[in-house]
């Protein structure tokens, strides 16, 4: 009777561990879907960004920048950088009152970063480059730098973020295999490789490690940093779902999600706790809504600490027991 009893016990806490210790994570609510096929017909790629309750993706079938309305009905506001932009894909972020683009094309620099003012009429005020760049696959703003993904040379390139954009350094050759989309969490920098995410300290540009769901995975259409949902949010072609990752050291997988129709997940945004996905084949925007992992409460962390305790106190049991047993 003595034994049932205390199994039953270590079981119960056990359960209570469990949920504590295995917990998954934030939630992803799909909130709505919207089409974009009038203004922004399909290309070969596309990337976007919201900034100032607007939708800004880069076309690249026309070669600019359409932007909407980032509520509903989400309506098309106007374009910007045609005539300017010659292959717009692979980026866009606004910072400290300018909005930088990507472009691949020849006019009148290969393979650069142009910079728009962040109001309309969005007018180019600077290009820059480096020699050392031959393929822009993903770019991000953080820790006072730019830093560029080269898919030609498999490196990061970093440049100043104060005009006139001087070349710094460049890092990861011999790690990367072939970067694409970069993010950042103000001390990190996360870069997507074909199946599985590097990371590297964005002040010494030391390798930090990877992470990945698994094999069989491809991150080679972006990410970004959910500060609201504390994760790394990443999408995962071969799934077409976005695989989320905490923020511990090292970052752990902890979930995945779609809406049950993606077909073509192109690029990734985020603003406040909404994250927006732009799904190519239907030339869609699929917005859902995070909902961060609730914190415990003092009394679940109670109820886990007292958990623990039986735990060990019917483990003392049962081998005190058992000796007791053996004596008799």
């Amino acid at each position: 009777m003595f034994r049932n009893t205390v199994n039953v016990l270590q079981l119960f806490c056990l359960g209570i561990l469990a949920n504590s210790l295995l917990a998954q994570g934030p939630t992803f609510n799909h909130i709505s879907t919207f089409n974009v096929s009038s203004q922004t017909p399909d290309g070969d790629e596309v990337c976007m960004m919201v900034y100032d309750y607007k939708i800004f993706i880069q076309d690249d079938d026309t070669d600019e920048v359409d932007i909407y309305d980032a509520n509903a009905p989400y309506s098309y506001i106007e374009s910007f950088g045609s005539g300017i932009i010659s292959d717009c894909e692979d980026g866009i972020q606004e910072y400290d009152g300018f909005i930088f683009v990507t472009d691949n094309g020849q006019r009148p620099i290969d393979d650069s970063i142009r910079v728009f003012t962040n109001t309309s009429p969005y007018n180019l005020v600077a290009s820059f480059s480096h020699t050392t760049i031959n393929d822009i696959e993903g770019f991000k703003i953080s820790c006072g730098k730019i830093f560029v993904a080269d898919g030609g040379d498999d490196d990061i390139v970093v440049f100043d973020v104060i005009a006139p954009y001087n070349f710094i350094t460049s890092f990861g050759s011999g790690q990367l295999n072939s970067p694409d989309g970069v993010t950042s969490d103000g001390s990190r920098i996360f870069i997507g490789d074909d199946d599985h995410i590097d990371f590297f300290d964005c002040n010494t540009y030391d390798f930090l490690g990877s992470m990945t769901k698994g094999a069989g995975v491809d991150y080679s259409e972006g990410l970004v940093y959910d500060k609201n949902c504390k994760s790394i949010l990443s999408i995962e072609n071969n799934d077409n779902v976005v695989d989320v990752f905490n923020l511990d050291s090292p970052p752990i997988y902890q979930t995945s999600f779609e809406d049950g129709f993606f077909t073509d997940i192109e690029c990734i945004a985020v603003a406040g706790n909404k994250i927006y996905l732009y799904n190519d084949d239907d030339d869609e925007i699929s917005i859902f809504e995070c909902i961060p992992q609730p914190i415990p409460t003092i009394g679940e962390w109670g109820l886990t600490a007292l958990s623990l305790l039986m735990l060990i106190f019917g483990s003392v049991a049962m081998r005190d027991f058992k000796t007791n047993s053996v004596k008799a």
